[in-house]
């Protein structure tokens, strides 16, 4: 009897030993956690349902998120979008410093499940649930700089790049929530609003001297400049011109200037990541440090978007695009009169720009466009029985584009129904014997 007490009691003893043991331990974690910045409250925003839901699965929090992967990858192969939703919700929850899950999510609703929608603005409200998640994310994992630029990737690439980006930019200009809308630039533009979390995602690059892990340091960096060089190149489609495109694409310009003058957080000081010297910087420059540079301007496009940024800031380039504009324009409406002194206001200016700057003369969607233009002026002319010039608008400058057969004027117009011809007699009386022995 006395041994069996005594046993009691040494269990007992021993289970207040170790409990006191891995309370001393899980505090000594902890204070290591806080003071290696390892901790949730260092990491980002405490979710007190996420602390609650890791307390209640202790050490099997490991295992039940391994299950949930496999569950998610499962729906994924049968694309059954909207269930995934609640499974990687749930993985947030259980490690909420876990990238995947995130980015994974916020692209399930503004993508997969985006698409299931025919309705703009159905298509709309999911592209801002994606979003909405995303911003969680970055405050709930600070100084990750992936997912400050993917929040600035889903303004960008979904609202301005999708075949819906007319009626999605159109609703984004009316939203009613600044705190998703509205730029610091004081502009509502999803362009605008991605050079944010751009600028964002560089600014913690800069402070942590440390790359992004989805991609490569160079055309990380380049997304502010390409966000206002898009930006102004919208305006231009959306037929805004003049003065305030132009400052749109300077402000383009002068954000690949920044970009290539400043580099990228690259220790080694040989093969700094900067694209934009002086001569005299240049000639300074190994052969080494000569063909890197080389490359990486050529990995970003840097000389393209650099030169056509600058070029577009002109005013007869603003003039000729403004013409070509109103030219297509008129041509749809069928003002193919108005259509065609437009077009030949455009061809002089642009000519004028692209003899002067090989690089927009080589820029393959400059050549289709400039093809198109020509392409439509002259099927406008041949279509009026107008004189068809000498000599090409753009004839040593441009192929011809492959000529489509003119439709006549007539055959524009709606054909008019023609008479049913009556079939013969015996052929009437076989098609109802037909149909008489497929009823029986």
């Amino acid at each position: 009897m006395n041994s069996s007490r005594q046993r009691k009691i040494a269990y007992l003893l021993a289970i207040v030993v170790l409990f006191t043991g891995i309370i001393g331990v899980g505090q000594w974690i902890q204070w290591s956690a806080d003071k290696n910045g390892l901790a949730q409250k260092s990491l980002g925003k405490v979710n007190p349902i996420s602390g609650t839901a890791q307390l209640v699965f202790m050490g099997m929090r490991g295992v039940a998120v391994t299950f949930l992967w496999h569950e998610a990858i499962e729906l994924k192969k049968h694309e059954r979008w909207f269930e995934i939703r609640p499974v990687l919700e749930s993985i947030t929850l259980l490690q909420p410093n876990f990238v995947n899950p995130w980015t994974f999510q916020a692209w399930n609703m503004a993508y997969n499940i985006c698409a299931e929608w025919e309705s703009v603005p159905d298509k709309y409200h999911w592209i801002r649930e994606g979003i909405d998640f995303m911003k969680n994310a970055v405050e709930t994992n600070k100084d990750k700089t992936d997912m400050e630029w993917y929040v600035g990737w889903l303004y960008h690439n979904r609202f301005g790049m999708s075949d819906e980006k007319t009626f999605l930019r159109d609703m984004f200009r009316n939203e009613t929530d600044d705190n998703f809308a509205l730029a610091q630039s004081g502009i509502k533009d999803n362009f605008q609003v991605a050079y944010d979390w751009f600028g964002q995602a560089n600014d913690t690059i800069r402070r942590l001297q440390e790359p992004p892990k989805s991609k490569g340091i160079m055309p990380f960096m380049t997304y502010p400049a390409l966000a206002k060089s898009y930006y102004a190149d919208l305006m231009q489609q959306e037929g805004t011109f003049g003065e305030k495109t132009k400052n749109a694409w300077r402000a383009g310009h002068n954000e690949w200037l920044e970009f290539g003058r400043e580099g990228g957080p690259d220790k080694d000081e040989d093969l700094k990541l900067r694209l934009e010297y002086s001569p005299e910087e240049w000639n300074k420059l190994t052969d080494t440090q000569r063909y890197w540079v080389d490359r990486y301007r050529g990995v970003v496009n840097y000389n393209s978007w650099k030169k056509r940024t600058a070029t577009e800031s002109t005013d007869e380039m603003q003039e000729a695009r403004e013409a070509f504009y109103n030219a297509e324009k008129d041509r749809k409406e069928g003002n193919y009169k108005k259509a065609i002194a437009e077009y030949e206001k455009a061809f002089p200016l642009w000519r004028q720009v692209m003899e002067r700057d090989a690089n927009m003369r080589e820029d393959l969607t400059t050549i289709e466009d400039s093809q198109k233009y020509e392409r439509n002026y002259l099927r406008l002319l041949r279509l009026l029985d107008q004189k068809l010039p000498a000599t090409r608008p753009f004839e040593g400058l441009f192929k011809p584009a492959e000529e489509t057969p003119i439709a006549p004027a007539t055959d524009l117009k709606r054909d008019e129904p023609k008479p049913i011809e009556p079939k013969p007699a015996a052929e009437r009386a076989e098609a109802k014997s037909k149909d008489a022995a497929k009823k029986e």
